[in-house]
């Protein structure tokens, strides 16, 4: 995969910017007028302020700040639904529509760039099937933002319909395992989406997701999602999804990649992330 080059690029990052700050100010407005919890209020304002840092440093290597600056976008996303700042819901949403628009733009570039010629002839053509892989990977990791922003940055009100949930599962401790289970999507998700330690985070995530399996009862359902108490189609979908990137790596839009550009890395570490890089 090229290094990134385009100026088109920097443009939407600077505006995605520009809406974030907006976002920001509204999201203080808001906390003045409407104020949360404490601890609601603090992860609010953290990840905000982190998702504008890591937006304004783009130039300094845009794949890094691009992923970083996802996740905690849709952070700060999630906790303003939770919140219920409608305003900056919206606002929010528009930035993670650039984003996506960034992501495409991104990806086109990369790939035009091969049209026309023939995959079995050259192996740099791998970047075309590697975009589409990249999405599956994105998505995988940001779909368990809303699961571990509710267990660990929403505050005790919000936490405690899981805690309950967990209670009704028969499970001991349960504020303390929803706690557990919360580190363990947070980690599990950076490691996917941002291609961070690849192989290990996979293994990890996809053998949580079918323990929850076990302790949700969803085994002994059925096959079908749909089924009352929901079979194990979809965690096992999941995690078969999620395993698969723990043979054949994040790719070279990833954190790994990066780290494997900027270091001389020892063995059994490049070995934990997995995967070739071209």
């Amino acid at each position: 995969m090229k290094q990134f080059n385009s100026s088109k690029n920097y443009r939407l990052t600077k505006l995605v910017t520009v809406i974030c700050f907006l976002a920001f100010v509204i999201e203080i407005i808001f906390l003045v007028k409407y104020p949360l919890g404490s601890q609601q209020a603090f992860f609010l304002v953290l990840f905000s302020g982190l998702t504008l840092i890591l937006l304004a440093l783009r130039r300094i290597a845009f794949t890094t700040m691009f992923l970083l600056s996802t996740f905690t976008l849709i952070i700060a996303w999630r906790l303003s639904a939770l919140a219920g700042y409608t305003v900056v819901v919206w606002v929010y949403g528009m930035a993670m529509l650039f984003q996506l628009f960034n992501y495409i733009l991104f990806a086109y570039e990369s790939i035009k760039t091969v049209r026309g010629q023939s995959l079995l002839n050259n192996g740099d053509q791998a970047r075309v099937f590697e975009w589409q892989l990249l999405f599956i990977r994105l998505y995988l990791g940001f779909n368990l933002i809303p699961h571990f922003c509710e267990k660990l940055f929403a505050g005790p009100t919000i936490r405690a319909v899981d805690v309950n949930a967990f209670m009704l599962l028969g499970m001991h401790h349960p504020l303390s395992m929803v706690l557990i289970s919360g580190v363990i999507e947070l980690a599990g998700a950076f490691a996917i989406s941002c291609g961070f330690f690849t192989r290990l985070g996979a293994i990890c995530l996809a053998a949580y997701l079918i323990d929850c399996g076990f302790l949700g009862h969803h085994f002994s359902n059925g096959f079908i999602w749909a089924l009352p108490g929901g079979g194990w189609e979809f965690p096992v979908l999941w995690a078969v999804l999620v395993i698969s990137f723990a043979f054949f790596g994040a790719g070279n839009f990833s954190l790994d990649r990066a780290l494997k550009n900027a270091y001389q890395l020892p063995g059994f570490l490049k070995h934990i992330m997995g995967g070739r890089f071209t």
